[in-house]
């Protein structure tokens, strides 16, 4: 398990128990173009990483929305078809409004070993091109005993 807190500035606490998928970044960011493709909410049909990096989704996107970015290092020595439990939350404001949003996703690592590091962004798309202020982000990342069975 890792459980990494901080600012959407980029500040974070190193996760230590999954050394193989790590979080190593967030920022303020915009959603990119193409939109990157959904993570999937459901644990007996996780989202299986792409053999290169990538970017994924949290939630419906429009290009060019002010987003919230986490990057996730997978590392050489992940274990095949390993399914990985991801909860994220932001604490932001629109306005003087605080608001709290969640999500919880399930990724399954590649079928055959990666030869090298790969890099995966994943986008929190705000909904608007302006206004909204980031003031902290949460991250829980926990490997699963088998796929589709997640805590």
């Amino acid at each position: 398990m890792t459980h990494n807190t901080g600012s959407a500035g980029g500040i974070q606490n190193g996760g230590v128990f999954l050394t193989h998928w790590q979080q190593t970044e967030v920022t303020s960011s915009t959603t990119p173009f193409p939109v990157p493709g959904l993570l999937s909410q459901v644990v007996t049909a996780p989202t299986r990483l792409a053999n290169a990096a990538g970017s994924l989704a949290l939630n419906a996107a429009t290009a060019g929305h002010q987003a919230l970015e986490w990057s996730f290092t997978e590392s050489v020595g992940m274990p095949t078809n390993e399914e990985v439990e991801v909860a994220l939350s932001v604490h932001y404001t629109v306005g003087t409004i605080a608001h709290t949003v969640a999500f919880t996703v399930y990724l399954e690592s590649q079928a055959t070993a990666i030869g090298g590091s790969l890099v995966f962004s994943v986008y929190w798309d705000t909904g608007a091109t302006a206004g909204t202020t980031f003031g902290s982000e949460s991250e829980i990342s926990q490997g699963c005993s088998g796929v589709g069975t997640c805590p």
